[in-house]
């Protein structure tokens, strides 16, 4: 088997408060910060199980219904097109929150292998409040200038195709594991681009 080695640079014991902005756009490499949100709330009910993350996370929630998709079991969590490319092998809804934790809960107790994801979703507008209690410290200038969109990804086991984000992301896992597969830009061509539009979630996506 053909050993791969890690490029990502990884970097521990970072403070919230402590994060090095200007230096990670001039450098513009992808960084770990490992652990730099441990102490966040959500990150703890996380750790203590899924249910008590979900109830947190409701805790702030004032009924405003979210945009909620799902996979069926044999498309095996990747959101993606349909065999003819004519359209999406999911489905996209607006539902309540309970109703979308409560399919996440059915999913934890049975092997159906069903998905179900909930992307983007504006954080202050639908869970106010919950950035007082976990945020990171965003003391760069360059924040006074170019005002930082912060959004809520949930979900169980789900795939999305390699994309180009235009925005330079900090991406916080605070319940259960996410992994990124990161590509050198010169690999464009072998990422075969698909359609302009439509995409599944706004950006166009690797074909392969």
């Amino acid at each position: 088997m053909l050993a791969i080695e890690r490029r990502t640079r990884v970097i521990e014991g970072v403070a919230p408060d402590a994060i090095p902005y200007a230096e990670l756009m001039q450098n513009q490499q992808p960084v770990v910060f490992k652990g730099v949100a441990r102490h966040w709330p959500l990150v703890q009910c996380g750790l203590e199980s899924p249910d008590a993350a979900m109830d947190y996370i409701a805790s702030f929630h004032e009924g405003r219904p979210v945009v909620g998709y799902s996979c069926a079991p044999e498309e095996g969590g990747r959101y993606f097109y349909t065999d003819q490319v004519d359209g999406f092998n999911f489905e996209r809804a607006r539902v309540q929150l309970t109703d979308f934790f409560a399919s996440i809960r059915e999913t934890m107790t049975t092997s159906d292998g069903s998905s179900y994801y909930i992307g983007s979703t504006d954080l202050d507008t639908f869970f106010p409040g919950m950035r007082g209690e976990n945020d990171l410290v965003l003391n760069d200038p360059m924040f006074d200038a170019h005002k930082p969109l912060v959004s809520i990804w949930m979900g169980n086991r789900t795939i999305a195709s390699a994309h180009y984000d235009m925005s330079n992301n900090l991406a916080c896992c605070m319940v259960g594991k996410r992994r990124f597969t990161l590509f050198p830009p010169e690999q464009v061509a072998n990422l075969y681009p698909g359609p302009l539009e439509p995409t599944p979630g706004g950006q166009v996506v690797s074909m392969v």
